[in-house]
């Protein structure tokens, strides 16, 4: 799904980028065999992933609106993972785990605010745990995502999710996908996906910025 996102100068010769969203689109193709299901956790309603899914891969969004940490937020996600050969996609709001709060929590109230979102994190990473042991239990894989140096990664818990799966690292830039401001600059946006998904993991692991933008 991350190649579908656009076209970008660094791209490394090994991908072919997807055709730019500009003007009408193709319907998504509909491949052979059973039913997919994705589920995504903390996402957003219009997510990438949900928009490109081919036509039998079912796409299950766990939003800020349904909340994971409340009853209803909880189940839907559990609900969802009585699928076979799911894939899960963790991808936790990492604010608190970002360098910048080294600077922040030297403000007034900064430290606080930042022990909220650290909070927050470490409670939807254990119900996000919680769904990733029923997702395992039926041969579903999934991947975890952070930024690359966010601080977060050297949490015991992070580590112990991450070991508790088996998940292996792949690294990527946003501009080899696209990903740009809103004056179509190329950002480069170093990401790290940890995942137990052999396809993903050998699809995009090591796709880093080439140069050939500012």
């Amino acid at each position: 799904y991350l190649e579908s996102i656009g076209q970008s100068p660094c791209v490394p010769a090994a991908i072919t980028p997807a055709p730019s969203n500009d003007g009408p689109r193709d319907e998504p193709p509909t491949l052979r065999g059973p039913p997919r299901r994705i589920i995504e956790l903390c996402t957003s309603e219009d997510s990438a992933i949900g928009k490109f899914a081919t036509k039998n891969c079912d796409v299950v969004r766990i939003t800020e609106k349904d909340n994971l940490l409340s009853k209803r937020g909880f189940r839907k996600a559990m609900q969802a993972t009585e699928h076979d050969n799911v894939l899960l996609v963790v991808a936790l709001p990492c604010i608190g785990g970002c360098n910048w709060q080294r600077v922040n929590e030297t403000k007034p109230g900064g430290a606080e605010r930042i022990q909220e979102h650290k909070d927050l994190f470490y409670k939807l990473l254990a119900k996000a745990t919680i769904v990733a042991d029923a997702v395992k239990k039926r041969n579903g894989t999934m991947t975890f995502e952070l930024g690359n140096n966010n601080q977060y990664w050297q949490c015991p818990m992070v580590q112990m999710f991450l070991d508790r799966f088996g998940l292996a690292k792949a690294r990527l830039d946003g501009c080899v996908y696209g990903l740009a401001d809103k004056n179509e600059v190329l950002i480069k946006k170093p990401w790290r996906l940890m995942t137990n998904n052999k396809e993903i993991l050998a699809r995009i692991n090591g796709h880093v910025c080439q140069g050939g933008h500012d």
